[in-house]
């Protein structure tokens, strides 16, 4: 104990923050000098809660301690992540009342609407997991509003599947583009934010609400669905002086729903935004990937992951073969990143090694490159590592 003591107080403050609270609650206990380390404030600037079901008869007992806690540190919190589980008829109202708790009493603090910067709210499957509990939702909606217009400072917010319905999205996005935040805010995740069935209308005049209020958002993340209804162009010039980051998730169903976005609105973005970038995340493998990765599209990161359809017969090689031939003619001048990823393949997918070769010498930035073990054989890989070293791209992560 006595060579533990000896240690200075930055690096037991770093050893303190890989523990949890009810470690560090114990160790605390240990002496003085773990006592007092217990209470700086560094060790409370994050602040992660759970709420996945709480039965009537533990109510009190969690309003309280959620009170006691956001007394005693709430001051000190700088980044808050909230999880709500799928709740059900028995506790949903005592989730949302645990969260109205929670967020209510940050934001009455004195200095509670001005130290929160980062705010991180997942799970919470609005349409489908509250969908029945017309009380817990309206708890949970009224006291996440009421959150959202009385900060003052936040720079990151993360709503990533909420599935809003819309009127409580509208609310939400309302709330966002009439708050201080709006002039803080600097990364916004709205992937997944309304729920499936939203009219492509709706989701373009709600999202436009806030993006039109929110002055210095660099960093944006969204539905490639989002960006169709939108226009590129409109939220362009919107945020023209700000975005540099585009973050774009695309799905299955947004190959049947909508459509896509052609070249000559990426080059008039481009024009517009002339530092903005695009990460790209496919969660299926394109069928026809040269309507989704066209030119003018200033691609920098791209992740494909997916299942092989079982009701086409297009296989898996002859898929990722057509993207690397679509990406060597459309994004290889700015793409940087790329990731392949093949789920619940059992057999080997490889590529062909003319597409793969052509994509190499044309893509001079690329700087990572990341293929699934189902998709590469030990002899390709090593044909592929000794075309990576005859080139400029001898850095790239295989």
């Amino acid at each position: 104990m006595e060579r533990w003591n000896q240690l200075p107080d930055e690096l037991l403050l770093y050893i303190f923050r890989f523990l949890k609270e009810v470690d560090l609650t114990n160790a605390s206990c240990t002496c003085r000098k773990w006592r007092r380390l217990f209470h700086d404030s560094s060790l409370w600037r994050s602040g992660f809660f759970e709420f996945s079901g709480y039965y009537r008869s533990q109510a009190p007992r969690l309003q309280q301690r959620l009170s006691g806690y956001v007394n005693a540190m709430g001051k000190h919190l700088h980044h808050l992540h909230i999880a709500c589980s799928s709740p059900n008829l028995i506790t949903a109202y005592n989730v949302a009342q645990g969260v109205r708790t929670l967020l209510v009493g940050i934001s009455d603090l004195p200095g509670g609407r001005w130290t929160l910067k980062t705010f991180t709210l997942r799970h919470l499957n609005f349409d489908e997991s509250w969908d029945s509990f017309r009380a817990s939702k309206y708890v949970l909606a009224s006291s996440l509003t009421q959150f959202f217009q009385a900060q003052s400072a936040l720079s990151s917010i993360d709503l990533k599947n909420a599935f809003m319905t819309p009127p409580f999205s509208y609310r939400f996005l309302r709330c966002l583009s009439t708050s201080r935040s709006r002039m803080t805010v600097t990364s916004l995740n709205l992937v997944n934010f309304f729920c499936c069935d939203t009219p492509s209308r709706f989701v373009s005049n709600h999202l436009m609400t806030a993006f039109r209020r929110c002055w210095q958002l660099r960093e944006l993340s969204m539905n490639y669905m989002y960006l169709h209804a939108i226009g590129v162009e409109t939220l362009c010039e919107a945020l023209a002086d700000s975005l540099q980051l585009l973050r774009l998730t695309f799905y299955v169903l947004d190959q049947t729903h909508g459509g896509f976005i052609q070249t000559g609105e990426w080059f008039n973005a481009r024009v517009i935004c002339p530092r903005l970038k695009v990460n790209l995340t496919v969660h299926c493998w394109p069928r026809e990937p040269q309507t989704l990765l066209v030119a003018s599209l200033p691609l920098c990161e791209l992740v494909v992951k997916g299942r092989q359809c079982s009701r086409t017969s297009v296989s898996l090689s002859t898929r990722l073969t057509r993207l690397l031939d679509c990406l060597s003619r459309s994004c290889f001048q700015t793409l940087e990143s790329a990731t392949f990823s093949a789920l619940g393949v059992s057999k080997l997918c490889p590529p062909s090694q003319e597409s793969l070769s052509r994509f190499l010498g044309r893509c001079t930035h690329l700087k990572k490159l990341i293929f699934s073990d189902s998709l590469m054989t030990p002899t390709f890989m090593a044909k592929t590592k000794e075309h990576l070293a005859s080139t400029s791209l001898k850095g790239a992560l295989l």
